[in-house]
Order: C-alpha cells, then structure tokens, then sequence
C-alpha cells in the first residue's frame, strides 16, 4: 500500500463513522419529531376538546339560572322548550365525554374524571329539569330546587377542571420526555462520535511511527 494511502486510511475511516452516527442521529430525531407531533396532536384535539366542554357545561347552568329568573315571562310552550334544549345539550355533552374517555390517546387519569363526570351529569340534569318545571308553577321553589343542581354542577366543574389540569400536565410532562431524551441521545452520539475520531487519530500515530520505523530500517 502506498505511503498516502496508508497515512489517509485511519482519518478517513473514522471520518466515515462520524458521518454514519450523524446521519443515523438525524433520522433518529426526525423519526422522534414525527412520532411526538402526532402524539402531541392528538393530546391536544383531546384538551382542546375537554375545554370546549368546561365551557359548554358553564354556559348551560348559566342558562337554565337565566330561564329561572325569566320563568315568569315565559309561555308553557317555550318553557317545555328549553327544557328540551337542556336535555339536548347534556345528551350532547354525555356523547363527547364517552367518546373521549374511550380514545386510545386519552391518558387514564383523564379518562377516569370524565367517566366519573357522566353520572354527576345526569343527575345534574334531573335536579335542574326539576327546578325549571316547578319554577314554573312558583319561582320562589324553582330557586330553591336548584340548590340540588347547583351542588351537581360544582361536581360535574370541578372534574371536568381536574381534567383540563391533568391533560395540561400531560402534555408539559410528554414535551419534558422529549427534551430529555434529545439531549441524552445528543450527547451519546457525540461520545460515539469523539470516541471515533479519538480510535482514527490513535491508528493514524500507530501507522505513522510503522511507517517511521519501516524507513528507519531501510536506511
């Protein structure tokens, strides 16, 4: 082998190894990035879901205090109205919070608030229709019939708050995960990467002091 060659050989093997852990780093985090965007994509539709709930559910047990206060207004036709909306509404609101609590991508913390929800949800219901129902005949009682749904409701809001708290720190604990694990990955590959360059240089001495000794003998 020639005296060049066998000078280049060493640098340019180890050179070859860095390249190679640096592309292998690069398809590595690409392959990361993709998998915790979807995954962070779906922990999102989730918490922006749970959210658009909270506020349904507060917008809801505003109205029904609205169609109390306003009871002495109203005809039987459109009281027996909003009391259809009221059922509609938690129907509605009982269909999206099953399905969440049945997706692969909620966490089971959060799936277990929310089916806890679901009966405080029906019950809230019942206590509210009530109240509406005998509003109607005395607003006085329809007042104090919502005690029973305002307590329901505090239940049902403090889950449901529980829940957006959980997937809040869900989704701050995922993206902790993957910065560690970036910067773990990081500093292996450029172990590796120093190692490799430090074995290159190691063989180009050895090759140069052959190489030294080989001419040395032939003078």
């Amino acid at each position: 082998m020639k005296l060049a060659a066998k000078m280049l050989l060493p640098p340019m093997a180890a050179l070859v190894v860095v390249l190679a852990i640096s592309l292998g780093n690069n398809v590595l985090s690409l392959r990361e990035v993709v998998t915790s965007n979807e995954a962070g994509q779906q922990r999102n539709e989730v918490f922006m879901t749970v959210v658009s709930v909270q506020t349904q559910v507060g917008e809801m047990h505003g109205g029904v205090f609205r169609t109390i206060a306003l009871i002495g207004s109203l005809d039987d036709a459109k009281i027996k109205s909003l009391r259809g909306q009221l059922k509609t509404q938690v129907e509605g609101l009982t269909r999206t919070l099953k399905t969440l609590a049945d997706m692969d991508s909620t966490p089971a913390e959060t799936a277990q608030h929310i089916r806890a929800a679901l009966p405080l949800l029906q019950a809230y219901l019942t206590k509210a229709d009530a109240a509406i129902d005998l509003a109607s005949v005395d607003p006085n009682t329809g007042v104090a019939a919502m005690q029973d749904a305002e307590a329901r409701y505090k239940e049902v809001a403090t889950l449901i708050g529980k829940t957006v708290q959980s997937l809040g720190d869900d989704q701050q604990s995922a993206a902790d995960s993957q910065q560690d694990k970036a910067r773990r990955r990081a500093w292996i590959f450029a172990l590796v990467s120093l190692l490799a360059a430090g074995a290159g240089m190691g063989m180009l001495l050895v090759n140069q002091r052959k190489i030294v000794t080989d001419v040395n003998a032939s003078l």
